[in-house]
């Protein structure tokens, strides 16, 4: 049988203190404890489409009603698309330094 080796807060330790001192087995609250976690369904990860990213964007430059647009909106640059986004900030880059980059 494997064994299990865990750092307890003290938190955690005075609560395996009052557990044993009541008569439980800890380790058997431990197993039930992973057996049960275990066999709940987990949802998978969701991916960030372009379209929500894309979305979000217009959702809070409309909440900005009256505000300057952005430049990278005016200039077209779709944020979700990584080329267009490093050849915007690269831009940005060089207007900073005065020159070149990239």
């Amino acid at each position: 049988m494997k064994t299990l080796n865990i750092r307890l807060t003290p938190t955690d330790a005075a609560a395996v203190r009052q557990l044993k001192s009541n008569g439980e087995n800890v380790s058997e609250i431990v197993r039930s404890a992973l057996r049960e976690r275990a066999s709940q369904p987990r949802l998978a990860p969701q991916r960030i489409t372009k379209t929500a990213i894309r979305s979000l964007l217009e959702k809070i430059d409309a909440s900005q009603s009256g505000e300057p647009v952005p430049e990278y909106i005016r200039l077209g640059v779709d944020p979700a698309i990584r080329q267009q986004a490093s050849a915007y900030l690269r831009l940005r880059l060089a207007k900073r330094l005065g020159e070149p980059f990239g």
